[in-house]
């Protein structure tokens, strides 16, 4: 008798060992953040680097805007210095008695030149000046020359006048000055002077500045003093009933603070410019 054999059910596989959990996913080394920088990760872990905030990542910013900053600043000043140098520091204006831009001011009432019929020629555009310099050449003669400065009108100047007392042996000259204010005529100064030879010409420079004014003969001081009862007005020359003096090309120059007209009506600009390409002498009879 055979006996069958019992056949033994395979056993179940199961796991032989517990699988071990999968490798950390390695992470690329990152630079560490900066200020300004915002870090996030996503669910792996994997780091997530915001858009840059330029409210707090400035120094890089700051840097450039700065360097441009510099140089804006430096082509302002540059500019400046450019244009400061280009710019002339005074205004100067070369005429003559016969040239645009004058005008004579006869006596009137209450002018107290009138009985001498004394009148002013002055040169309009200056009318409202503070600070100048009046120049030009006086031809020698016994009438002498007169002038005006801070003059307004013919009751408010200050004058000065030259005389030749004495041309031989030894040349003096005198010179005056007074002041008209109101309408009113001040006291006469006057001093005699001694001159080294007879010139047939000679040169009178007038400086105004403030309350000190300063009269050269051919380039020496001869008077000075001081006063502040007109502090605004033009140049001019002083005449006694046409009788005007030989006076040679007149220069006047004024600082840019001073108020100088800038401007000038279309035809005495003409006339100016073809004056100074034409060079003449004009005498002292005035212009109307």
């Amino acid at each position: 008798m055979v006996v069958p054999k019992m056949v033994r059910p395979a056993k179940r596989s199961g796991p032989s060992a517990i699988a071990p959990p999968p490798a950390s996913r390695q992470l690329p080394p990152s630079e560490p953040a900066g200020p300004g920088t915002n870090i996030a990760r996503d669910s792996d872990g994997v780091e997530i680097q915001a858009a840059p905030n330029l409210y707090t990542q400035s120094t890089r910013l700051r840097r450039v805007l700065g360097i441009n900053l510099a140089v804006a600043l430096a082509v302002i000043a540059l500019l400046v210095i450019v244009f400061r140098h280009r710019s002339p520091a005074s205004t100067e204006i070369e005429t003559s008695m016969g040239g645009a831009g004058w005008q004579r001011y006869t006596s009137e009432q209450g002018d107290p030149g009138a009985k001498q019929s004394r009148q002013l020629v002055l040169y309009r555009p200056s009318l409202h000046a503070t600070d100048g310099r009046l120049d030009f050449i006086w031809g020698v003669e016994p009438a002498g020359v007169a002038w005006v400065f801070r003059a307004r009108d013919l009751g408010n100047y200050y004058a000065v006048r030259i005389k030749l007392v004495q041309a031989l042996p030894t040349p003096l000259l005198s010179i005056e000055h007074f002041t008209v204010s109101n309408w009113a005529e001040g006291s006469h100064a006057e001093k005699i002077l001694v001159l080294s030879r007879s010139d047939p010409a000679m040169r009178v420079r007038m400086d105004v500045f403030g309350a000190a004014f300063t009269v050269y003969l051919q380039d020496s001081a001869a008077d000075s003093w001081d006063d502040g009862q007109l502090t605004t007005g033009g140049f001019g020359f002083l005449e006694d009933w046409h009788q005007g003096a030989d006076i040679r090309s007149v220069r006047m120059s004024f600082p840019q603070r001073s108020g100088i007209e800038p401007r000038r009506p279309l035809p005495e600009l003409r006339q100016f410019f073809a004056m100074q390409l034409t060079p003449r002498i004009f005498p002292g009879s005035g212009g109307d």
